[in-house]
């Protein structure tokens, strides 16, 4: 059996170049035998869907208001009014702005998808506090949260778009952001609760995060263990 003297891919005797790196097979003891049994075939089709944007949008509207006017229409039967159905319809209506924008959206999708989401989500956020007994929660606790939320992903889909990362940064970027965002939410969550920030439960997740984030950052920077990586696991 034969290795990638770049990657170190284990390679078949049909290959004349490494499949990952596209380094030259050199094994005098076995050499390159093009009658030898391929891992994969020489030529394959790539057959492309044809695209409809208009039709996948309705399939994906009728889908998301079906059920919610289903609801509706078995709730007025049973209570004589809308009660719980109120809750779905919302979740239908927060659940097809998610959806749409990646259908119809044709540039910067990931962004203005965020924009749109995070719009609806407050809306229907805002819907849910009119409707139950309990009211306040939404200015002081939620609109906080989903701001703070779509602002990391954000920058999580701008750093990803526009700067070159490997993986392991990138992943110790996202898993760094993921234990902040953590401590937000503790923080404005104990404002809401009874204006006192007391950092409990989000430090166990911080922590685990934040020395997750340094290993991998540390690997980053050691050539001989990001190597070794690369064979393992092939990235």
């Amino acid at each position: 059996m034969s290795y990638c003297v770049n990657c170190g891919v284990e390679l078949r005797e049909s290959e004349s170049h490494c499949p990952l790196c596209d380094t030259k097979v050199v094994n005098p003891r076995k050499p390159y035998n093009e009658n030898a049994e391929r891992a994969y075939p020489r030529r394959y089709d790539i057959v492309l869907p044809a695209e409809n944007r208009m039709m996948t949008a309705l399939l994906a509207t009728i889908l998301s208001f079906l059920p919610a006017l289903t609801c509706v229409i078995v709730d007025y039967v049973i209570s004589e009014k809308a009660t719980w159905s109120l809750y779905v319809a919302i979740a239908m209506g927060v659940l097809w702005s998610f959806v749409l924008p990646p259908i119809v959206v044709r540039k910067h999708r990931d962004v203005i998808s965020l924009l749109i989401g995070t719009i609806s989500l407050s809306l229907g956020l805002w819907l849910i506090e009119k409707i139950v007994p309990v009211k306040g929660w939404f200015m002081s606790l939620a609109l906080p949260i989903v701001i703070c939320a779509s602002f990391f992903i954000l920058i999580i889909i701008l750093a990803a778009k526009y700067v070159v990362f490997g993986v392991l940064k990138m992943m110790a970027f996202f898993f760094s952001f993921t234990a902040l965002m953590v401590v937000v939410i503790e923080i404005v969550t104990d404002m809401y609760m009874d204006d006192n920030v007391q950092l409990q439960w989000s430090l166990i997740v911080f922590v685990p995060l934040v020395l997750v984030s340094l290993v991998m950052l540390v690997v980053e920077r050691k050539k001989r263990v990001k190597d070794e990586m690369r064979k393992k696991f092939h990235i």
